[in-house]
């Protein structure tokens, strides 16, 4: 019945795509997340999500204050996201698919090409939209899973790769499914260049007092063992993963974006808080890490 109903799925998709129905095409993605779960709290963030979808769909046409810089889609407003009874509005791209973070690092990336950076890149488990986007030669992505936009399949834990192989490494919701981090992070500072660049992004909330690792034990994520994704290892707080990357070779920056800024309004870069985080007094933040092997 799942394999029947993902085939349906990716049909209807494939069909409004090229329709250029976009908004429709993102409620099918809400409804393929709302089929994981029927809890109540789920089907009311669906509906909500299916409601707000087609309101902007209405909106996309008559004011388009909302640019993405990743695909060049203008609208109203980007889609929600939702998984569970953890619901974000205005978050996601409706063409490209991409996160606040993908607009982040798309505005970094495009400044670090006027200094004549090497286009030498590795993506870790990549949104293909964004991966060509950014680089359209000379870039890898790699993954663990057999997909059709892997160049390359491998571990994070052993990287299939030379040392100082690339001067670019971007490596997003990848880590915090990783049994083993820190062999993950001392891998990723081999591979790069002495002057590359690793962008590192988790997800995080701030007031986390300390890194939660629920691998064995599910009940230890704070958010409760029925939100966190079944392949999810742990919750980082955001200092203690710092160390971490300091402790594995790096220096380590935040890319911050400025939420006043008009500009940054425009593309929208900052996330807005959600209701998991809400309810147990934490604010969901969005950081981009930028890493350096330590001179």
């Amino acid at each position: 019945m799942k394999t029947l109903l993902r085939k349906v799925f990716e049909a209807l998709l494939t069909l409004f795509g090229r329709l250029h129905c976009r908004r429709l095409k993102m409620c099918l993605v809400h409804l393929r997340y709302v089929s994981a779960s029927l809890s109540l709290p789920a089907a009311a963030n669906f509906a909500r999500a299916v409601g707000v979808e087609l309101a902007y769909g209405l909106l996309d046409r008559i004011c388009r204050r909302r640019s993405c810089p990743v695909c060049g889609w203008t609208g109203w407003e980007y889609s929600p996201v939702f998984l569970n009874d953890n619901y974000r509005p205005a978050t996601r791209c409706p063409e490209c698919l991409t996160y606040e973070r993908h607009r982040l690092l798309h505005r970094r990336l495009t400044a670090l090409r006027g200094e004549d950076v090497s286009p030498r890149a590795l993506f870790v488990g990549p949104n293909i939209r964004f991966t060509r986007s950014l680089f359209k030669e000379h870039a890898f992505t790699i993954d663990i899973y057999p997909h059709n936009h892997a160049d390359v399949l491998g571990d994070l834990v052993d990287l299939p790769f030379a040392n100082r192989s690339f001067d670019i490494v971007v490596c997003f919701r990848v880590l915090e499914h990783v049994g083993d981090d820190a062999a993950a992070l001392e891998g990723l500072r081999r591979i790069l260049t002495p002057s590359g660049r690793l962008f590192l992004s988790v997800p995080l909330y701030e007031g986390l007092p300390h890194t939660y690792d629920y691998s064995r034990d599910r009940m230890a994520c704070p958010r409760g063992p029925t939100w966190c994704y079944p392949n999810h290892r742990r919750d980082y707080a955001a200092e203690d993963l710092e160390r971490r990357i300091r402790t594995a070779g790096m220096e380590v920056e935040r890319i911050v974006p400025d939420r006043n800024s008009p500009e940054e309004t425009r593309v929208k870069t900052c996330p807005d808080h959600d209701t998991t985080g809400r309810r147990l007094g934490l604010t969901y933040i969005d950081i981009v890490f930028e890493c350096r092997p330590a001179s």
